[in-house]
């Protein structure tokens, strides 16, 4: 994930599939909030329940989309967040590989 454009793909991604998951999402709705604030906490439970309870046939990827252009905009903003952006994804990434199936080929 060399870019910032892959890398808020990648961790839009994860963070989706991570919300649909208790543990992971509990996990995860904390390290949001300490990296980018309150209103980033809000919007990955809106995301939780649209995963959880979808509407459409397309609601992960409509979602995962949607973090996609927030991500971007927070990295365009705030550059410096971008190794701890990083760091995040990594650890959503390794604890989605331990306990969700083929979380890297979805």
């Amino acid at each position: 994930m060399t870019t910032p454009p892959a890398l808020a793909w990648g961790a839009a991604r994860a963070f989706v599939t991570a919300s649909e998951t208790g543990a992971h999402y509990v996990w995860l709705v904390e390290q949001v909030n300490r990296l980018l604030g309150p209103d980033y906490r809000r919007a990955l439970a809106q995301t939780r329940h649209r995963v959880v309870y979808p509407r459409h046939y397309d609601a992960r990827l409509t979602e995962a989309d949607a973090w996609r252009i927030r991500l971007e905009r927070v990295l365009e903003r705030r550059p410096h967040l971008v190794g701890e952006l990083r760091e995040l994804f990594v650890q959503v990434d390794s604890r989605l590989a331990s306990s969700v199936p083929d979380w890297r080929g979805a």
